[in-house]
Order: C-alpha cells, then structure tokens, then sequence
C-alpha cells in the first residue's frame, strides 16, 4: 500500500471517529420524541425538540411564534411523488400520515444529521434532512437554516 493510499484511509476512517456512543444514544431517544410528536400531530410537543437558541431567533423572533410555519419549514425537503417526480418541498404539517427515522450520522463531534422519511396524505415522500446541536444530554435539539 503506497503513503497516500494509507494517508487517505486514516483521514477518511478517522472522519467517522468522532461519534460517541452515549451521545448517539441520546439523540436516538429525542428522534423518536420528535417522530411520536409529529405522529400525534402535537405542535407543542415537537417544538420541545428544537435547540433553545435556535427556536428563538428563529421561531419567537423571526417568524413571530408561528409555531406550524415554524416547524414545516423545517421538515422541508425532497418530495417524491407516485409519478416519479420530486422537488423540494415544504409540508402541510396536518398532511403528514407517517413518519420515520432513516438514519443518525454525525457530522462534527456536536452536529448529527438525521434523515426523515415522511409519508404525505397524497400518498408523495418527503426525505427531510435534519440537524440536532449536541452540547450535552441536557443541552441538545434540533437546528436548522436562519432566516
């Protein structure tokens, strides 16, 4: 195996270190918070979920309390639809029918995607992909885009 080929794969398994066991755990357990609240289609209950800091500027400031605004847009993502088409979508929060996690990966030591998949009353799939903030148990929950 040559310098670099062994350099590349240090670099690229080492990228993939970063997750620690009881913060996957953690997270774990606010994903399925969240997927029960929207299951329930509990506006309250879903915005428990979301970073202090981020549901300030963003839900409280920015968008005045619209607490279903709030939320839609931040499970918008990639609509497919039965005919083979997608494009970026933003949901109608009440025209949501399921909901599932498809997978957590992190992506810094305090930064975790996790992607959606949202089943839509026309029978169409969102994939929403989604961050959580992880400072600690405690201090953790969903951010997305500002603005």
């Amino acid at each position: 195996m040559t310098k670099i080929s062994l350099i590349v794969l240090i670099l690229f398994f080492g990228g993939s270190s970063k997750v620690r066991p009881e913060n996957y755990k953690d997270i774990e357990k606010l994903s399925k918070k969240f997927v029960s609240a929207v299951k329930k289609h509990n506006l309250n209950a879903c915005m428990k979920c979301f970073d202090m800091q981020y549901r300030l500027q963003q839900h409280d400031s920015f968008l005045k309390g619209n607490t279903k605004q709030f939320v839609e847009e931040f499970l918008a993502g990639e609509y497919y639809s039965d005919n083979g088409n997608h494009d970026f979508y933003v949901p109608d929060f009440n025209a949501i029918t399921s909901i599932k996690c498809n997978g957590l990966d992190f992506v810094d030591e305090d930064l975790c995607l996790v992607v959606y998949e949202i089943g839509l009353r026309d029978g169409g799939t969102l994939i929403s992909r989604v961050h959580v903030r992880y400072k600690s148990k405690k201090n953790m929950g969903f951010v997305g885009p500002m603005g």
